[in-house]
């Protein structure tokens, strides 16, 4: 049976915006209507841009972004202190502007929690909060074999399947071993001219220099564990090793 080996996905960064407008500062949040999938591994960015467009001037001027999973709270934008503000005035046509990005490393609903408060002529201090909620998916099923060798060597197939709605590239599959082993990737085409080994590694790749996945699609992945030399002849201490290491995956969706 197959059982399950925790993978790190580097990221394609998806490009998402909104911007928010006050009157004094509006509660009017515009975001776009549709900004397609987010999965885990990519980083999630959006523009935000909070506008008077109102005919007075605010002040001390306090606004707060985070993104809220499951988990945790993430701070994407906070002032140093409670007491700073990040702009004393905003005068009428003026805006602030920031640029908000985070590793996407969880998967289910995320929060995006915008707070905006501030000093308004004649009424006093005002606030308001808004939210924009979007899902992360998983875009890849990661499945694992285990075979042991009579040399005390492990063998691990690792099955890569895209879970996406559209096609991706691997770029990479990977292994990092923990500390009691050493790891021999097994997945390229040998060299007909051994002093040529080293050279043009991509295109010896079993699965071509363009490793391109439909939706659904799947590869499978041999690695060699060896274990240190040194603990070959404490064999027992690799018996209740759990860890053996970590699956380093890229890969890259269409932009």
């Amino acid at each position: 049976e197959y059982s399950t080996l925790e993978s790190s996905n580097t990221f394609c960064e998806d490009l998402l915006g909104y911007s928010s407008s006050n009157a004094i500062l509006s509660s009017t949040l515009t975001l776009p209507q549709s900004f397609g999938s987010i999965y885990l591994g990519e980083t999630f960015v959006c523009y935000v841009s909070l506008h008077n467009d109102s005919t007075d001037t605010c002040d001390s001027l306090n606004l707060r972004c985070d993104l809220q999973t499951a988990s945790q709270r993430l701070p994407l934008l906070q002032p140093q202190s409670e007491s700073e503000v990040i702009n004393e005035q905003l005068v009428p046509g003026a805006s602030i502007d920031h640029v908000l990005s985070h590793e996407v490393k969880e998967c289910g609903t995320h929060i995006l929690v915008c707070e905006v408060s501030y000093n308004a002529p004649s009424r006093g201090k005002l606030n308001f909060r808004k939210y924009f909620k979007f899902q992360v998916a998983k875009p890849l099923d990661v499945k694992t074999k285990f075979y042991n060798a009579e040399s005390d060597d492990v063998f691990l197939e690792a099955q890569v399947q895209n879970v996406t709605a559209g096609p991706l590239c691997l770029e990479k599959v990977g292994l990092e071993p923990s500390p009691m082993f050493g790891v021999m990737p097994l997945n390229h085409v040998p060299s007909a001219d051994p002093r040529k080994a080293g050279d043009n590694e991509e295109k010896r790749l079993v699965f071509g220099q363009v490793n391109f996945l439909q939706p659904q699609d799947s590869r499978q992945y041999l690695f060699c564990l060896t274990p240190r030399s040194d603990l070959r002849l404490t064999y027992k201490q690799l018996k209740g090793t759990t860890n053996i290491g970590k699956l380093d995956i890229i890969w890259r969706t269409n932009p």
